[in-house]
């Protein structure tokens, strides 16, 4: 195989560590969605709410684990076009 090929391969299998997300300046593009994920699993519970807990991120970061960039994306998608349209 490549090394390009390892490259990506590596990458689409990689897993968003919750204890080192805040030791890095600059999130890739995986912190970014389970960051993104958490505030809307926050806004879903309380719209109102302006702070990400130490639970949504966990809980944010087990679902981006588990399932991958693709369905995170979409999840978290998902839950902002929920919140977004509640009355």
């Amino acid at each position: 195989m490549s090394k390009a090929h390892d490259a990506v391969t590596e990458m689409m299998t990689s897993k968003v560590d919750i204890q080192n997300l805040y030791k890095v300046k600059h999130p890739n593009l995986y912190e970014k969605l389970v960051l993104d994920l958490s505030r809307e699993i926050e806004r879903k519970r309380d719209r109102e709410y302006v702070s990400i807990s130490w639970a949504s991120q966990v809980e944010a970061a087990a679902y981006f684990n588990e399932h991958g960039f693709v369905l995170a994306l979409d999840h978290m998608l998902t839950l902002r076009d929920t919140t977004n349209h509640k009355g």
